[in-house]
C-alpha cells in the first residue's frame, strides 16, 4: 500500500543488475490487495502464477481469498506470517 516501497524495490533492483519488468515476469502493484487483485487476477488469467501474500493479523480479505481461489494458473501461494 506504499509506493515508497516499491520505488525502493526497483532502486535495489537496479542496484543488482537486475531487471524488475523483463518479460512480464514480476510485477509491484499499489493498493489495497482486495481493491485491486481481482482485476489483476482477470489480466492474468491463465499464466503461471505464484502469489506472495503477507497479510495483517487478521489474515487475508475474503475478496482476496476468493480471487486467489478462483485464478487460473496460480501454481503457489507462500504465506508469510
Amino acid at each position: 500500500m506504499v509506493q515508497s516501497a516499491i520505488d525502493d524495490c526497483h532502486a535495489n533492483c537496479d542496484l543488482n543488475g537486475l531487471s524488475y519488468e523483463k518479460d512480464g515476469i514480476c510485477e509491484y502493484h499499489c493498493g489495497k490487495a482486495e481493491d485491486i487483485l481481482p482485476e489483476i487476477s482477470k489480466e492474468i488469467n491463465g499464466c503461471k502464477v505464484v502469489a506472495i501474500v503477507d497479510p495483517p493479523r487478521s489474515g487475508l480479505h475474503p475478496v482476496v481469498l476468493k480471487t486467489l481461489r478462483t485464478t487460473v494458473g496460480l501454481e503457489k501461494i507462500v504465506y508469510v506470517s
